[in-house]
């Protein structure tokens, strides 16, 4: 799935990033639009738990509950 992500981004990105050049006349659009989606996804990633990580803090460290 993120390789998907990843190669549909490479090829749209500079496809968006040509249109917007030759709209505006300049990349300054290109790289403040990617400023914006690289803090985005960095506080994306800061924001997201992961679930097994949540379920061994309530269990004390061990991996499965039932394990005793």
């Amino acid at each position: 799935m993120m390789l998907t992500a990843w190669g549909v981004g490479g090829v749209i990105g500079p496809l968006l990033g040509g249109i917007a050049r030759d709209i505006i006349c300049g990349y300054e659009i290109s790289y403040i639009v990617s400023a914006v989606l690289s803090v985005a996804g960095a506080l994306l990633c800061l924001a997201v738990r992961n679930p097994e990580a949540e379920k061994r803090k309530e269990n004390g460290g061990r991996n499965n509950a039932k394990e005793n």
